[in-house]
C-alpha cells in the first residue's frame, strides 16, 4: 500500500482574508467575557446615596417588600453597557436609600424599536414587579405585547431567571403621549 503526501499551499492574501473576516466575531466575543467578569465584581457592592462613579441612571423601579426587605431594580449605563442591577436596600441615612447589589445582567444591544420594561409588566394579566423586559416599542398601544426577552428579579434567590415571554405585556408610557 502506498501513502501519498499532499502538500497544499497557502496563499497569505487568502490567510489575511480569513482573519480579516474573523477580525469582528473575535472583538466581539473578546468583549463579553470583560462585560460579564466587569458584572459579576459589582455583586455585593453597597452604594447610595446616588450611583457609583462612572454610572449613569437610566430608570429604576422599587419592587414589592418581601419579609421585610425593600427591593429595587436600576438600569444603568457605563460607556456602551448597559446593565440592570437588582438591589436590597440596606438602610436609609437622612431618608435616603443605600442599596446592595445582589445581581447584575448585562443587555444585550437593542435595536431602535426596542426598550427596557421595569415594574410595570403584568404576567397573565397580574402586575409582577420582578419582570424586567425587552420590549417593542408601540406608540399606539396601551400596553406593549411584542416581548423579545424577560427576565424575573427573583427575590427569593437574589438573582435574575431568564423567562419565556408568554403571558407578558407591560405598560406603555407613552400611550397617548402624541
Amino acid at each position: 500500500m502506498r501513502i501519498t503526501k499532499i502538500k497544499m499551499q497557502v496563499s497569505p492574501i487568502f490567510l489575511i482574508w480569513i482573519l480579516l473576516m474573523l477580525l469582528p466575531a473575535i472583538c466581539w466575543a473578546s468583549s463579553i467575557p470583560k462585560e460579564a467578569e466587569a458584572a459579576s465584581n459589582l455583586v455585593g457592592l453597597r452604594y447610595g446615596p446616588g450611583l457609583p462613579e462612572g454610572y449613569a441612571l437610566q430608570r429604576a423601579a422599587l419592587i414589592d417588600a418581601m419579609n421585610g426587605k425593600e427591593f429595587g431594580i436600576t438600569h444603568v449605563k457605563k460607556g456602551s453597557t448597559q446593565m440592570v442591577w437588582f438591589d436590597v436596600m440596606t438602610h436609609r441615612v437622612s431618608k435616603k436609600a443605600h442599596w446592595m447589589i445582589l445581581d447584575v445582567l448585562v443587555l444585550p444591544s437593542f435595536t431602535i424599536n426596542e426598550t427596557l420594561e421595569i415594574g410595570q409588566c403584568f404576567l397573565n394579566g397580574v402586575i409582577d414587579s420582578e419582570i424586567v423586559a425587552i420590549v417593542e416599542e408601540e406608540r399606539d398601544q396601551e400596553f406593549l405585547s411584542k416581548i423579545h426577552r424577560a427576565w424575573r428579579a427573583n427575590r427569593g434567590t437574589g438573582k435574575f431567571e431568564s423567562i419565556p415571554p408568554i403571558g407578558i405585556k407591560c405598560t406603555n408610557e407613552n400611550y397617548g403621549m402624541d
